[in-house]
């Protein structure tokens, strides 16, 4: 069941929230544009914003969220680049981009993220080819990257995800041939 909370996420109101561990406010009709001051929510464990109708990129300041464990932004319209210094978030367990207007290439750093067990990056516009670094995301369960524009080969460093259970790639571009790596994951 949703609520049904208008408006935008005010500055005001994060800015007097600095020792909040969970925000959810999924299932809203929030609108407008992430504020820089989300960056200032320092002991922020859980981000859940999804199903909203939030604009705009994801705030460079997200990077100072250190001990995020969950981001999930699922069907909003959210567009724009991934923030360079998401790599900062080494606690990050779960990253939820899905249904949203992402673009730009996936970027290496992702790859240090090796806390991460499960990735939701489809349907989006992402380009570009699979960085090599998310082999080494050794704690990978689930990969989704389908409904995007990845093009290129599946690389082959994908065979290192011992932990997987669940890999989705349909719907892009991509070319070559499965990896024999692939083959010799047992979960």
């Amino acid at each position: 069941v949703a609520n049904n909370l208008k408006g935008t996420i005010g500055e005001d109101l994060l800015g007097s929230l600095s020792y909040l561990e969970v925000l959810n406010l999924s299932k809203n009709g929030l609108t407008g544009t992430l504020p820089e001051m989300l960056g200032s929510l320092t002991s922020l464990r859980i981000l859940d914003l999804r199903h909203n109708e939030l604009t705009g990129t994801l705030p460079d300041s997200l990077g100072s969220l250190t001990s995020l464990r969950e981001l999930n932004v699922r069907k909003n319209k959210l567009t724009g680049m991934l923030p360079e210094n998401m790599k900062s978030l080494s606690n990050l367990v779960i990253l939820i981009l899905h249904q949203n207007g992402f673009t730009g290439t996936l970027p290496d750093t992702v790859g240090s993220l090796t806390s991460l067990k499960k990735i939701d990056l489809s349907e989006n516009s992402f380009a570009g080819v699979l960085p090599d670094s998310f082999g080494f995301l050794f704690n990978l369960e689930e990969f989704n990257c389908g409904k995007n524009r990845l093009t290129g080969t599946v690389p082959d460093t994908l065979g290192s995800l011992t932990s997987l259970r669940a890999l989705n790639m349909f719907e892009n571009s991509l070319n070559g041939t499965i990896p024999d790596s692939l083959g010799d994951l047992y979960n």
